[in-house]
């Protein structure tokens, strides 16, 4: 791997770990993503388990090119494919999906291994450096505890789950720490951290101000808050996507996922520090449009 570079992303979600690792040339834009994670990672891998967290059912993929379900959890494309689109690479195929693959060099293209409700071991970040990963984008938490499917089952019908927002919280403050202490054994490591929590929260207190007119119930379930019974196909769903920040009661729309992944490509700190996605990759900034919100 001297000749590579690998670039890696951490999302967590739901206290769980999203995890991608673009493969950069040196001196070069990424060449392919290997993704870790669970379900807003998740490209269709759960479709080849025998699990009951699988959504390759209607009206999951109503957005996505074809309008049929593809095993993401999601209306249209996840965060993985917006960011691939945002690299320029393709958005990696899912890794059971090339279990049987005669043609290994379909690997080097990129592979997703999200599944969802997975997790990543702690021990697993290290393994990543020692593989030779140097370009870490560290998403943290978002406030958990705001979540369509959270706030129909508190105490407080409607309200959010404090407890689980401070967990939430303070798990972003030992993220920044861990970064940080990695960094200084790993002095030739650099890495972007995206304040998703800071970020999602205003999507979720001023939703106006970023296209949206619905920022607590999911567009997609049924129930108090369309949330107490997960999306199916027997589910109504709302017409316009575009305007709800979530999709289900535990996953964002397309049109939230984009305005994540724009905000930690090309945002400014407090947002995303020390540097955002788009300097990381060294990909050029003559077009980039800078989000500071």
């Amino acid at each position: 791997m001297d000749s590579l570079t690998l670039y890696v992303l951490l999302v967590h979600v739901s206290f769980s770990f999203k995890l991608s690792c673009p493969v950069v040339a040196q001196g070069s834009s990424p060449a392919a993503m290997f993704v870790f994670g669970d379900s807003l990672s998740d490209v269709g891998n759960n479709n080849y388990i025998n699990t009951t967290a699988r959504c390759n059912f209607p009206h999951y993929g109503i957005d996505y090119p074809g309008g049929k379900p593809t095993g993401r959890f999601s209306n249209g494309k996840n965060f993985v494919d917006l960011l691939a689109e945002k690299l320029r690479v393709p958005s990696p195929k899912p890794y059971l999906s090339l279990f049987k693959t005669d043609n290994p060099l379909e690997f080097l293209e990129g592979v997703n291994f999200a599944s969802g409700s997975a997790g990543i071991l702690t021990s697993t970040h290290q393994r990543i450096l020692e593989l030779g990963a140097r370009k870490l984008v560290f998403i943290g938490t978002e406030p958990v505890g705001c979540w369509p499917a959270v706030r129909a089952s508190n105490k407080s019908p409607g309200d959010c789950n404090k407890e689980i927002n401070e967990a939430s919280s303070l798990y972003n403050e030992e993220v920044v720490l861990l970064l940080k202490k990695l960094q200084s054994e790993y002095s030739d490591m650099r890495y972007s951290f995206f304040h998703s929590y800071r970020v999602f929260d205003k999507f979720i207190k001023h939703p106006e101000n970023y296209g949206f007119n619905e920022s607590k119930a999911a567009c997609c379930g049924m129930g108090n808050l369309n949330a107490e019974f997960a999306c199916n196909p027997l589910a109504k769903y709302c017409s316009d996507r575009t305007k709800y920040v979530f999709w289900d009661g535990w996953h964002q729309t397309e049109a939230t996922a984009n305005l994540l992944v724009s905000m930690a490509f090309d945002g400014l700190p407090p947002n995303v520090f020390p540097v955002n996605v788009r300097e990381l990759s060294g990909l050029n900034a003559e077009n980039a449009h800078v989000i500071d919100q």
